[in-house]
């Protein structure tokens, strides 16, 4: 029968070593210097790391919403300088036409500027005016009184009324009383229509009278060329 051979001590397992009565000594001799070693139990530093996951998850929460609303706030300001500037380009634009159509309309009506002056008797002087009259009255073969309103602002140049105030602006009223026969008082308000003035006739009396002559009162209105 064989016999068993003696075992070294050295050769033995060491027994088990139990985590909780693990000591410094114990470890090997080969760690890091200055290194203390601290174990903690499995479900503390599964505490610790999702304490620190939602403090990260919220700063990172609270970061990211800053930065959108930087972001969002330089989309609104520059959204908002672009729109100013469009509307300035369109304002720009629309001057630019304006001022072709004015240039445009300016050089088609400028020819005519003299004969729409003569068309429009100066506020100040209504001589070369009544003169018309008169040879409208004579052509017809009536006899007219001419009655201007007074107004007030600036003297008018009028044949008994040189003191007179008539009022400054784009036309001037008066009053025409005529007399002679109906085919005469028609003749007369013909040749007031055909006057190369601007005119506008705003009433109109007709009464007849005894024998064929007739008596008419006019009320009108020229348009005028107001001047300082």
């Amino acid at each position: 029968m064989a016999q068993k051979a003696p075992i070294d001590e050295n050769l033995k397992t060491p027994p088990p070593t139990k985590i909780e009565s693990l000591e410094p000594a114990d470890l090997p001799k080969n760690h890091l210097k200055g290194v203390r070693p601290y174990i903690e139990e499995p479900e503390v530093v599964i505490k610790k790391a999702v304490r620190t996951s939602i403090l990260l998850i919220i700063l990172l929460t609270f970061v990211t919403a800053g930065v959108i609303f930087y972001i969002f706030q330089r989309i609104t300001k520059m959204s908002g300088d672009l729109q100013s500037k469009q509307n300035l380009i369109y304002l720009a634009g629309q001057q630019k036409e304006m001022s072709t159509q004015i240039e445009r309309q300016w050089k088609e009506i400028s020819p005519n500027i003299p004969q729409i002056e003569a068309m429009l008797p100066a506020s100040d002087d209504l001589l070369g005016y009544m003169g018309a009259l008169e040879n409208i009255a004579k052509t017809s073969g009536v006899q007219q009184t001419i009655k201007f309103q007074n107004q007030e602002a600036t003297k008018t140049n009028l044949p008994g009324q040189e003191n007179q105030a008539t009022k400054k602006g784009s036309s001037v009223d008066y009053t025409i009383e005529l007399k002679g026969n109906f085919d005469q008082i028609l003749n007369y308000l013909n040749g007031l229509e055909k006057a190369p003035y601007f005119t506008k006739v705003t009433s109109i009396n007709l009464a007849s009278s005894q024998g064929a002559e007739s008596q008419a009162t006019i009320g009108a209105k020229v348009y005028t060329y107001p001047k300082d």
